[in-house]
């Protein structure tokens, strides 16, 4: 009896795959149909498999960006920023700003809070358009009207230095807290500063401690050697900006 009931569980579990294997195939051969009948969500699908890979699906950056373009093309904004990304990073085509700009503007028009994050991002750096200050303000207020952390942080950085309108503290703390409340590294690097210097808050140690705590955490190392000279006695008095906020990397995308 035992012998039987050990046979029935491996060939249940045999016949489970084989219609598993026999599912996959037959959504596949849909999803490769319906794409290239023009169906948007099955093209979209089709960039995203490529983009990430699967063993169905083996990575491949051209065809990621060839199903996202086609999805794009109708109108998708997911597409249109994925897209976007592809353009701004050289994956699966060759690099370019200005169709970079071109896709995340036109997902940033529709709402993304994402493309309207890494638009801000373009026209403060001058990428692929005009460097635009108010522009980028702009786009960065936008994106952090939903909540997106990174362009919280971002549009902290706008009023801490002042570009696209004028310096405000005030408002450069209260967006650092929010990002940094949402494990935002960047911004809880910047809170640790605000308090540690008094900036748009009362001077706090103890809270710039914590907050570059939670930043070393996540291996800030400018966090990491903040808080190894405030636990050493050490508050060096220095230039307004910790980071270099003019760089393009202190904006995140």
């Amino acid at each position: 009896m035992k012998i039987l009931f050990f046979l029935f569980i491996f060939f249940s579990i045999a016949s489970n795959v084989l219609a598993s294997e026999r599912f996959y195939d037959s959504a596949n051969r849909n999803l490769n149909s319906n794409a290239y009948e023009g169906q948007i969500d099955a093209q979209y699908e089709l960039g995203e498999k490529y983009l990430f890979g699967s063993s169905e699906y083996p990575k491949n950056y051209s065809k990621a960006a060839f199903w996202f373009e086609k999805a794009a093309q109708q109108g998708d904004e997911l597409a249109q920023f994925n897209l976007g990304w592809m353009y701004q990073k050289g994956q699966g085509v060759k690099q370019n700003n200005f169709k970079s700009y071109q896709w995340y503007l036109k997902a940033a028009t529709k709402g993304l809070s994402v493309a309207q994050n890494n638009l801000a991002i373009m026209y403060f750096n001058g990428f692929g358009t005009n460097v635009n200050y108010k522009k980028a303000l702009i786009w960065f207020k936008k994106a952090a009207s939903s909540g997106y952390a990174p362009a919280e942080s971002n549009l902290a950085n706008m009023y801490l230095l002042g570009k696209g309108g004028y310096k405000d503290y005030d408002k450069a703390f209260s967006l650092y807290k929010k990002s940094a409340f949402q494990g935002n590294p960047v911004a809880q690097y910047q809170l640790g500063f605000m308090f540690q210097k008094g900036l748009g808050t009362s001077k706090n140690l103890e809270n710039a401690k914590f907050w570059y705590s939670k930043a070393s955490k996540k291996k800030d190392q400018q966090a990491i050697q903040r808080l190894n000279e405030l636990n050493n006695g050490m508050d060096k008095s220095e230039s307004l900006i910790s980071r270099k906020m003019e760089e393009a990397k202190a904006f995140q995308d």
